[in-house]
């Protein structure tokens, strides 16, 4: 019997000293595993490690050295040695934190429950101190070489004074310091990397909304310029290995967050944090007319339970994670590659606008027109006689009423810009040269001058007021509320949208605004939609469209460019934090097996646009105007400038004949990894192509090539 029970604590520590090492005092206990992946857990601290079984990779929720850092202060130790980060607001409505650590841990307050399948295990955390008084359950399992967790929103239970508003899931999980190479990845726009070295004390950290602001909420200030999450994707990458999380579940109402090294602490991390119970501010103004911001907590609770998908890999780099990614896709959203070629050129066309003018001393609205039907019939030919094939044209503010027109249903063809007569003979001219065209709508917003009935479709703040949008100052960030209007309900967006589509039948391909990158939901008590249930709607609408309706989306959103399988305006750049180090092409390396992509407009971008677009490698795009765009100044089309599609001829046919030869040596095939080296970034596809591309100023050599300044070699 002795002989028995030696031979199995022989077993155990044999297991268990299999988990490198790391910290003396740390004793872990088995708690799971997969075909692939071992589970292992410091019961003390609550820290999980996770092993690679084949090739004995592990990473950790917390840092192994974090008890040495210096820089890290006040709660900060405590939120490093967590898997939780939660957000709640007390009796009298003020905002709080609390780390797992501190509030749960620490008062020795966690339940740990073994899975019967021997996968996992569920983590109670309770919150027993006064001021809190609530309990999360977290599940982890490991499924194959993926460890799934999940916040169990239905088990969180709520005995005291705090109410939850949101919760950070393992916020150090695999961070990095100075002491290793490596990186943290950001879905920010294109993508951006924060480095493992190289303190950054005077940055700020990054908090962003997966698939932008809810729109709904109230817009007191808005920074420019300023890229949105498209992906619900984040990840770390060292020398040997990479983690990669997928947000799975919950990622309407997820915040992605990251810290560089000298922020908080020395270390480098990427979190998501999940939203409980939504939050806003309404602003009042008091006896004194002076604003002031109230803070708002709404009454429901979220019932969708967030869950992240961590997968590992032996491989460094961001075509790996990539890669990951791509896999998880195709496993679990079941995404199909496309099968259509990328066009050559794409033409964001502009023709009618509303614009405020004067009138015999009269201020009204009136209509102003820089580009007709037959101005754009004659850039078709031109594009034709120059040999630029398979182009693509975009029509925006074509139809009646023109760009920012009233009735987001209205499909009739605008007068001034030439009518149906001028649309058919600029169908015919496209269809002649080999373009496809689509036509721009907004089926989401509702403007200003439109009817006073549709009123009753406009969305509601948690406050139960109307959620008026706002054009922000670029130079303040403040808004203009001289400038305002609605997006539709989510729930009356599917009707909207049939009422366009069916105006349009036979005429062109639909290219629709804001159903790519705005997602929103309605707090009013008479109707009550979460994001999530937006999102749904949004989906089922545009899959409620006919099969054989050419789609594309203005805005990159994950949930419509799979369906629509066409992005216009897809990102080049990131934000351009200071935190980061530099942006990468993640979205484009991802998103190009699935969906079309162009860039954003290269005219609108300033110099060096051509280069990143050919370093993402996706389809260079311009904005135009048959005539000067100064015609629509003092509205809200006044971005334009240097638009007058002449004027742009010799830098749109280069742009094009520099796409078209990346197409041609890449063959259609995937990128698969990308790096800098100094000013100079190379893209290697799937057939063994490499593209370098110099960036700087003054001539480079890279990968063992001279690559002239601002200019590319492909090899």
């Amino acid at each position: 019997m002795k002989k028995k029970i030696l031979c199995c604590l022989l077993a155990v520590l044999c297991m268990l000293s299999a988990l490198p090492a790391y910290a003396a005092d740390v004793k872990w206990a088995a708690a799971g595993e997969s075909d692939q992946l071992k589970l292992y857990l410091d019961t003390k601290n609550v820290i999980l490690g996770v092993q690679h079984k084949k090739t004995g990779m592990a990473w950790y929720t917390s840092p192994q050295d974090r008890a040495s850092d210096t820089i890290a202060q006040g709660a900060i130790p405590n939120d490093l040695g967590s898997m939780l980060l939660v957000s709640y607001v007390d009796q009298d409505n003020v905002p709080s934190v609390v780390s797992a650590r501190a509030g749960s841990i620490a008062q020795g307050t966690v339940a740990l429950k073994k899975m019967k399948n021997g996968q996992g295990l569920v983590i109670e955390f309770t919150f027993s101190r006064k001021k809190e008084g609530f309990m999360i359950p977290l599940r982890i399992t490991a499924e194959g070489n993926a460890l799934r967790v999940e916040i169990q929103y239905e088990g969180i239970v709520e005995n005291g004074p705090g109410r939850i508003t949101e919760i950070a899931l393992l916020p150090y999980f695999g961070a990095g310091n100075e002491k290793e190479e490596g990186f943290a990845l950001i879905p920010d726009g294109s993508g951006a990397t924060i480095s493992f070295q190289g303190m950054k004390p005077w940055a700020k950290a990054y908090r962003a909304r997966v698939y932008g602001t809810d729109t709904t909420m109230n817009p007191v200030y808005e920074g420019a310029g300023l890229s949105q999450v498209y992906l619900p994707v984040f990840g770390l990458s060292r020398e040997k290995g990479t983690v990669l999380g997928v947000i799975t579940q919950g990622d309407e109402n997820a915040w992605i967050e990251a810290v560089c090294p000298g922020i908080t602490s020395g270390y480098a991390a990427v979190w998501p944090t999940f939203i409980y119970r939504q939050t806003d501010v309404t602003v009042l103004a008091d006896n004194t007319w002076k604003e002031k911001q109230i803070n708002v907590t709404g009454d429901r609770v979220e019932n969708v339970n967030p869950v992240v998908y961590y997968y590992f890999s032996p491989e460094s780099g961001i075509g790996e994670m990539a890669r990951l990614y791509r896999g998880h896709l195709k496993e679990k959203m079941n995404a199909k590659p496309r099968t259509a070629d990328a066009p050559s050129l794409v033409l964001e066309v502009f023709g009618v606008t509303q614009k405020a003018q004067s009138v015999a001393g009269v201020v009204q609205e009136t209509q102003v027109t820089a580009t007709t039907f037959a101005q754009a019939a004659q850039m078709a030919e031109k594009l034709s006689q120059a040999g630029i094939d398979n182009a693509e044209m975009q029509l925006f503010g074509f139809l009646e009423g023109g760009m920012y027109y009233a009735d987001p249903g209205e499909s009739r063809w605008n007068g001034l810009a030439g009518g149906e007569k001028g649309f058919r003979q600029l169908k015919a001219a496209t269809d002649k040269a080999g373009i496809a065209l689509y036509t721009a709508a907004d089926a989401m917003n509702n403007y200003q001058g439109g009817s006073l009935a549709a009123m009753g479709m406009a969305p509601r703040r948690l406050d139960n007021s109307t959620a008026w949008q706002y054009a922000f100052a670029l130079s303040t960030g403040n808004k203009n509320t001289e400038s305002k209007w609605f997006a539709i309900r989510p729930g009356r967006l599917a009707d909207v949208l049939q009422r366009l589509q069916k105006g349009l039948d036979g005429t062109a391909g639909l290219l629709l605004l804001g159903y790519g990158d705005t997602l929103y939901g309605d707090w009013g008590a008479d109707e009550y939609i979460t994001r999530v249930q937006a999102e749904e709607m949004i989906s089922d609408a545009l899959r409620g469209l006919p099969e054989e309706r050419s789609l594309a989306l203005c805005g990159a959103n994950l949930y419509g460019a799979l369906i629509a399988g066409r992005v216009a305006e897809a990102p080049l750049h990131s934000s351009g934090y200071d935190l980061t180090d530099g942006d990468v092409p993640f979205y484009s390396m991802v998103m190009g097996e699935f969906a079309i992509l162009s860039s954003v407009p290269l005219n609108a971008l300033g110099d060096g646009a051509l280069l990143s677009c050919m370093a993402a490698g996706m389809a260079p795009a311009f904005r135009v105007t048959g005539d000067s765009p100064a015609v629509y100044g003092e509205s809200r089309l006044n971005f334009l400038y240097n638009s007058r599609f002449d004027a742009r001829w010799k830098d749109m046919t280069a742009a094009a004949a520099a796409w078209k030869e990346v197409r041609e040596r890449t063959e259609g095939s995937l990128m698969t990894s990308f790096e800098r080296q100094g000013d100079v970034s190379i893209s290697t596809y799937e057939n063994g192509v490499h593209l370098a591309v110099n960036h700087g100023t003054e001539e480079a050599a890279a990968d063992g090539r001279t690559i002239p300044a601002g200019g590319w070699l492909i090899y």
